[in-house]
């Protein structure tokens, strides 16, 4: 199979298209996908008949194409963004997802049989070097070892993962290129639609970025689906949030590299995406403040308390008592407000009450930190008894504008060294809760560079 589009690049095609509801006009064009904004298709001519017009640009739902390098393309998420006539019409068309490959694909209906993920950082994280060098007074020789796969079973999603190798060599005139990559295979028990490998795509991501030590991209993804003739396959391109590293790590530099956490990682996989629904949103919002640095300082703050607030929250528990014995209490409570009070206030009151039964953000942060390890604590709130007093207070502040709170929330500086505490008392908390021994946490998170060395203002 030829080398997969990568979604983190820029791609420019110009071939014939046609809309799914007229396959027999084709009409040429030139089609874009720029990460991470622009998905366009620019046509000389029209896919519809102009004179339908209306008001408003019409979805059109799937468009095709055919590449003058011989790939098949379909479009999925399409809408008119302009259109211009009389004389040489042209039409933009602003597409959601594409699907490249040597095939056209039905995008809501058709199922695959596995897929092949690659991202960035990936190859340093697995950390493996298979070339061997041996050189003579007249000879060079590299010799290229294939890795061993690891497989890997996942039961929640009735898949095996498969660490994978792959081998590409670039020929010029006095020139070779040997190179070794790694990819990720997700090999459902039975054939999967593109939503379900998707959010296995994401999960993955947001799984690899925790190991690594900072956000990873999705470099591609193809789906491969075979019958008794051929084996055809899509490279699955969507939009994404970018991180913009311009550096692969070395394998010395990410914390949680393959070989570290080897004996535990069938443990590590089962038990994240068992939980992906519970812990989904806070790792989520921990994510989202990574990949988006340049987002308002009190927004990463904000977004990271909520995260951990949810993360408390799948533990189960937290509250002080059950709803059932609560209901007396709120009973109470409701009928003890005035009655010349205004009714959304008193709406607003009654929804305060409904839930007095919850444990307060305090204690939630508190629970949490109890938690963690006493040599990583002290790195999350930098050594600061009233931290979670501080963050409450900030929280506050924020959200209320309680200029009671203000005295005691944090500034500038401090703000940013919080989110940088709550960062990783997020990280600690999910690694630790899908399988990752205290012991190896405490020890990496205390001495590796990439913890060490954290942005921090002082």
């Amino acid at each position: 199979m030829e080398k997969e589009t990568r979604m983190t690049e820029k791609v420019i095609c110009r071939g014939a298209w046609w809309s799914a509801t007229n396959p027999d006009n084709k009409v040429l064009g030139t089609l874009t996908f720029e990460p991470p904004g622009t998905c366009e298709l620019e046509i000389d001519g029209s896919l519809i008949d102009v004179k339908t017009f209306g008001t408003q640009m019409p979805n059109i739902g799937c468009v095709y194409g055919e590449t003058y390098e011989g790939q098949l393309c379909t479009l999925d998420g399409c809408f008119l963004a302009s259109l211009s006539f009389p004389g040489v019409n042209t039409t933009r068309i602003i597409f959601n997802t594409l699907f490249i490959g040597n095939t056209t694909i039905d995008p809501k209906n058709d199922r695959f049989e596995y897929a092949v993920i690659d991202m960035t950082d990936l190859a340093g994280w697995m950390s493996r070097d298979p070339f061997l060098y041996s050189v003579a007074q007249k000879q060079t020789e590299v010799k290229y070892n294939p890795p061993t796969p690891a497989c890997f079973t996942v039961p929640s999603l009735q898949s095996q993962l498969k660490l994978v190798s792959m081998f590409n060599i670039g020929i010029e005139y006095q020139k070779r290129h040997l190179e070794h990559s790694e990819r990720i295979q997700i090999l459902p028990d039975i054939k999967q639609d593109i939503s379900w490998y998707k959010d296995v795509c994401v999960n993955s991501r947001m799984l690899m970025s925790l190991f690594v030590g900072r956000s990873v991209d999705v470099i591609s993804l193809r789906l491969v689906k075979t019958d008794a003739e051929r084996v055809e396959y899509v490279d699955f391109c969507f939009r994404q949030v970018m991180s913009g590293h311009a550096k692969a790590l070395a394998p010395h530099e990410i914390p949680f590299a393959f070989p570290v956490i080897s004996n535990v990682f069938q443990t590590l996989v089962t038990t994240w995406f068992q939980n992906a629904a519970k812990y989904g949103a806070s790792a989520a919002l921990s994510f989202g403040v990574s990949i988006n640095s340049s987002m308002p300082l009190e927004f990463q703050f904000l977004a990271l308390v909520q995260g951990l607030e949810s993360y408390h929250r799948g533990q189960g528990g937290g509250v002080y008592l059950s709803e059932s014995e609560y209901e007396y209490i709120r009973t109470a409570l409701v009928s003890a407000i005035p009655a010349d009070v205004e009714q959304s206030h008193r709406d607003a009151l009654k929804k305060r009450i409904q839930y007095g039964y919850q444990h307060s953000l305090r204690r939630r942060l508190n629970d949490l930190l109890n938690k963690v390890p006493d040599k990583l604590k002290s790195r999350i709130t930098y050594g600061d008894g009233k931290f979670v007093e501080r963050v409450i207070n900030t929280r506050n502040f924020l959200t209320h504008r309680d200029d009671t709170c203000k005295s005691n929330a944090f500034g500038t500086r401090d703000m940013f060294n919080a989110c940088q505490g709550l960062k990783l008392l997020v990280e600690v908390l999910l690694l630790s809760n899908i399988g990752m021994p205290v012991s190896e946490l405490e020890d990496v998170m205390s001495t590796h560079n990439n913890y060490i060395m954290r942005p921090e203002i002082v």
